[in-house]
């Protein structure tokens, strides 16, 4: 569960990730969110692995980090997958706001 919303549980398979409200279960179908990995200009898309909540950076309204306004609303979920990106979801925005992509060399172990 996502912190501080202990409510919201997310999934990945295929493609997708969703994000359903615990709360809303048993009555309906309690999805709050789904992502696709679509190809795009930003990723080739695809299969996602693995997800995890992130604590939300207090921004601006101007986007700005600034730790006295904070999205205490927000909720931010990050998930990789076989294009080799990390992109985070604002729940807030219904979008990626970030996303990380791993250098094109391979990484060393480290001992």
């Amino acid at each position: 569960p996502a912190p501080g919303r202990g409510h919201l549980l997310a999934a990945v398979g295929g493609a997708a990730a969703t994000v359903h409200d615990l709360r809303r279960l048993g009555k309906f179908d309690g999805i709050v969110a789904q992502f696709h990995n679509s190809p795009s200009p930003e990723t080739p898309g695809g299969a996602l692995r693995c997800c995890c909540w992130l604590a939300p950076v207090p921004r601006s309204p101007e986007g700005n980090a600034d730790p006295s306004w904070a999205h205490e609303k927000d909720v931010l979920l990050a998930v990789g997958g076989d294009d080799g990106r990390v992109q985070v979801i604002s729940l807030a925005a219904g979008a990626v706001t970030a996303m990380l992509r791993r250098p094109e060399a391979e990484a060393s172990p480290v001992a």
